[in-house]
């Protein structure tokens, strides 16, 4: 009689399949240009605090909730934390340190790591403008 108490793994690396966890609803995330970013989970309330802050014609605007919506998620970069922006000129500065490639990124991880928001409308619109631009 034989017995697998642990049976082999099909990976020979188990740690390349190992997706980040959130911690406190916060995943850590490296952008492609090395780069370690905390995204968080916003929830309702942050939506509406989000929704409030940029105005009811931006929040219409989904061009700029491509951007504002993961740099609103942006917890930390390079370890330095980031406090949920009070103004638009504090979401525009956090947008703009990160820049287009990383704000892609996050949107995408944000996807993946929290699938309860539908982002998929934003994500599809940052690639459509992200194609205009080249």
């Amino acid at each position: 009689m034989q017995v697998t108490v642990n049976p082999p793994s099909s990976n020979p690396d188990p740690e390349a399949d190992v997706k980040p966890k959130a911690v406190n609803g916060i995943v850590s995330i490296t952008l492609e240009d090395g780069r370690a970013v905390g995204v968080r989970r916003m929830g309702p309330m942050d939506r509406m605090r989000m929704c409030s802050i940029i105005g009811a014609e931006n929040s219409k605007n989904e061009i700029y909730l491509s951007m504002a919506v993961p740099a609103y998620c942006a917890a930390s970069i390079e370890g330095d934390n980031i406090p949920r922006p009070q103004s638009v000129l504090a979401l525009e500065a956090v947008a703009d340190r990160l820049g287009d490639a990383a704000l892609l990124q996050i949107t995408l991880a944000i996807a993946e790591h929290f699938p309860e928001v539908d982002l998929n409308r934003i994500v599809e619109e940052f690639k459509k403008r992200q194609e205009i631009k080249n």
